[in-house]
């Protein structure tokens, strides 16, 4: 069970490599306690750098592959639907290229079955497993030569239309590029026109998403010299066009976002609840995390930087504590502890929460591995730890619903107006937002209000006494304190004469 919209929540780092408007930001709320149990290991292979998550022999319950970098093979733990995995044998263990690193998972035949893609560092090559629907793979055929240095793969559809078919973008460390391979639905891959494409100095990390609105996969690419983030976007045939600058640096033919020093993984999630992708990256020099948000059109704000502590070497991304916000999980090297940084809906985040391991961690992944609907975190450390999540989560039915101003309302500067909502399924208290631009900035004007002035009807309301200027763009949100990503806004701007 996928916990995240984006479709696979995957690890993205080596240890090797390694406001407009006036407004205030929305202070942070209280957020969900966080719970963890202790970890649990699982012997793999020699030397294992990389993990993702899927259910490979079609038992509905979550399998890991894990690629072992020595002994360039791929490991299958099966997974047994209750939080625990089978140990590797010889027969569910497969052979790919030289010193591989990064892998991606898809279904690359269109059969139903999820298959393997797996970059070979040593080799320049990508290797592809396909999967037989039982657990097992089949490999198919020579491995793709890509650029010098493969790392890390993104999965899309990046010819779409007109095939549908899943493709593959390969960050090539080496050579300084991005090979894209355009799947032809049967296991088998074409490289596109225009590919290689040249981005910054030593990528690494890469992640695909929608990020100017038109329904094409894009690429972000983390840039480990430049301290940046090549941006590409998708033209649908398998080409892609560079964004503008997005602060005014270009390096080789790609546009940048700076962040922190030495980027080595890269993710992407709405973190501020506005429909739009944003990115995260986790940065090895300066021990942090960097979010740029999404302006929706292939740009992005400057860098907002969060503290880690510990040197990361892998993001991965989903709601950990059940507040309706994304959170981001990293995975650190040296160190026997990984961390979570709790997101506060409005793009910001908290600090770092740890959980113990066995050793440094390679890099980081996240499923349901026990059924039970939560996020659970894998590593790879030198074994595999699994990390079930015990984390109260809220009623699935939680909601909030803003019922006054609702549009069409005229609030006049210094009048006092009475904000309302409904609500279902929670407790607590509420955090009142104002926007004069139709929900792009927003400023808090009631830190904290009770949630239920109305048990009868289990109903809120809140009295406000209106701020100049005027505008006619005006709009309201109320969301839980607790699970600050439960809210609701103003479905239609009001005017402030």
């Amino acid at each position: 069970m996928k916990i995240i919209s984006l479709k696979h929540a995957r690890a993205a780092a080596f240890a090797v490599f390694l406001a407009a408007y006036g407004f205030v930001p929305d202070a942070a709320g209280l957020a969900q306690a966080l719970s963890f149990g202790k970890a649990k290991n699982y012997t793999v292979g020699t030397n294992p750098v990389f993990t993702v998550a899927d259910d490979f022999d079609n038992d509905s319950a979550v399998d890991l592959a894990i690629v072992n970098n020595i002994k360039n093979e791929v490991s299958i733990l099966f997974g047994d639907g209750a939080g625990g995995f089978s140990t590797p044998s010889v027969s569910n263990t497969y052979s790919v290229g030289r010193s591989p690193l990064g892998a991606a998972v898809g279904d690359f035949k269109e059969d139903g079955n999820l298959d393997l893609a797996v970059a070979n560092f040593r080799d320049d090559t990508v290797s592809i497993l396909l999967g037989n629907g039982d657990g097992t793979f089949t490999a198919a055929g020579s491995p793709i030569t890509v650029g010098t240095g493969p790392i890390f793969i993104a999965v899309g559809d990046f010819n779409d239309p007109p095939d549908g078919f899943l493709d593959l973008a390969v960050a090539n460390h080496g050579s300084d590029d991005v090979s894209i391979l355009l799947g032809n639905g049967d296991g088998t891959f074409t490289e596109a026109p225009g590919s290689p494409i040249t981005v910054g100095n030593q990528p690494v990390s890469i992640a695909a998403g929608d990020f100017d609105g038109d329904s094409k996969s894009d690429l972000a690419i983390a840039i480990f010299v430049d301290n940046s983030v090549s941006i590409l976007l998708g033209n649908g045939d398998g080409t892609f066009t560079a964004t503008p600058d997005c602060d005014a640096t270009t390096v080789g033919t790609a546009p940048t976002c700076a962040v922190g020093t030495q980027p080595v993984s890269i993710v992407a999630g709405d973190f501020n609840g506005d429909d739009k992708l944003d990115l995260a990256t986790a940065n090895e020099a300066t021990k942090s995390v960097s979010v740029l948000l999404g302006n929706g059109d292939g740009t992005f704000q400057a860098a907002q930087n969060f503290n880690l502590g510990k040197i990361p070497v892998s993001l991965t991304v989903a709601d950990f504590n059940g507040d309706g916000a994304l959170d981001l999980a990293a995975a650190h090297f040296p160190g026997k502890q990984l961390s979570v940084i709790l997101g506060n809906g409005d793009g910001t985040f908290g600090k770092p929460k740890k959980f113990s391991t066995v050793a440094g961690q390679f890099a980081i992944a996240t499923d349901d591995f026990n059924g039970d609907g939560e996020p659970d975190l894998a590593v790879v450390n030198g074994k595999l730890s699994v990390l079930l999540n015990k984390t109260t989560f809220p009623d699935p039915g939680a909601s909030i619903t803003v019922t006054a101003p609702n549009g069409a309302d005229t609030w006049p500067v210094g009048s006092t107006q009475t904000i309302s909502w409904n609500f279902s399924l929670l407790t607590g208290k509420v955090k009142i937002s104002f926007s004069r631009d139709s929900g792009a900035t927003w400023k808090t004007i009631i830190a904290s209000t009770p949630i239920d002035t109305d048990p009868a009807t289990d109903a809120g309301s809140a009295t406000w006494k209106v701020t100049g200027a005027a505008t006619t763009t005006a709009r309201i949100r109320v969301c839980s304190v607790t699970y600050p990503g439960i809210c609701d806004t103003s479905d239609a701007d009001f005017t402030i004469p």
